[in-house]
C-alpha cells in the first residue's frame, strides 16, 4: 500500500552560487548542486526512495524571475520522515538557518514547515 509525503527543500542560493556581493549580482558562477543536496539524495538512493528534483526554475509572464533560493522537492513513498530531516540537519550547510523543510505527509490536511536549524543534529 502506498504511503506518500510530499517534500520540498529550501536552501540558500549561497549553497549553490557562492556568497554574492552587492553589485556583483551579473558575474556569479554557478557551482553547481550543493554538496549537501547530493548527500541528501544518495542518503534517499540508500534507502530506495526517489530522489529530490530540482523546483527552481523561472516563473511568471514576460518578465520571468526565478526564486531567491533553491528549491528540490519530491512526492516521496514510505519516507521516514524524523530520520530524513535529522539526516538532512546534520549536513554541513552554509547557512542552516536559510534551510528549510515543507512536509505533507498522506493524510495530513496541510504541509508542517521544519526550520532544520531547531531540529536535534
Amino acid at each position: 500500500m502506498s504511503w506518500v509525503a510530499n517534500v520540498v527543500l529550501f536552501y540558500s542560493n549561497a549553497e549553490e552560487y557562492g556568497e554574492i556581493e552587492e553589485g556583483d549580482e551579473d558575474s556569479i558562477d554557478y557551482l553547481g548542486p550543493s554538496p549537501c543536496l547530493a548527500n541528501v539524495n544518495e542518503w534517499l538512493r540508500k534507502h530506495d526512495r526517489v530522489e529530490l528534483v530540482d523546483l527552481s526554475e523561472p516563473v511568471g509572464g514576460k518578465d520571468r524571475h526565478g526564486f531567491e533560493c533553491c528549491i528540490w522537492g519530491a512526492a516521496i513513498n514510505h519516507l521516514d520522515i524524523p530520520a530524513f530531516l535529522q539526516f538532512v540537519a546534520e549536513q554541513p550547510w552554509q547557512d542552516i538557518e536559510g534551510v528549510q523543510v515543507m512536509i505533507k505527509d498522506q493524510e495530513d490536511p496541510r504541509f508542517k514547515l521544519y526550520e532544520l536549524s531547531t531540529v536535534d543534529a
